[in-house]
């Protein structure tokens, strides 16, 4: 079946994913970002090798592009948000950026690099 632009912009096509977070006390719900905020990632991983700056808390900010409610639907994160999730556990943002990397079929997982 070939789909219509209309047809294919209405289709469901995220997935998501809770994470334990035992150190948290609890779960994190993830979900797949958006084509947009994919490709600003991406961007920042091909620049960064000409400019390391814009991989500076790069795992933090691509678990808060993928942060959902229990629903699976993506939560807005702010700025001050952002830069407390930055100080917190490697441990548990490098298990939370895996898992995000895997819902979004994106780079290697850190223990793979």
């Amino acid at each position: 079946m070939t789909l219509s632009i209309d047809a294919a912009l209405k289709a469901a096509d995220g997935r998501s994913a809770t994470i334990s977070c035992p150190e948290w006390g609890g779960d994190v719900c993830l979900s797949t970002m958006s084509s947009a905020k994919f490709d600003e990632f991406e961007a920042r991983l091909t620049f960064g090798k000409d400019s390391p700056e814009l991989l500076a808390g790069l795992r933090a900010a691509y678990v808060a592009a993928c942060w959902a409610d229990t629903n699976g639907k993506r939560q807005p994160v702010t700025a001050e948000q952002l830069s407390k999730l930055g100080e917190k556990s490697p441990a548990v943002i490098g298990r939370l950026f895996d898992a995000a990397c895997e819902l979004n079929n994106d780079i290697e997982p850190a223990e793979k690099n």
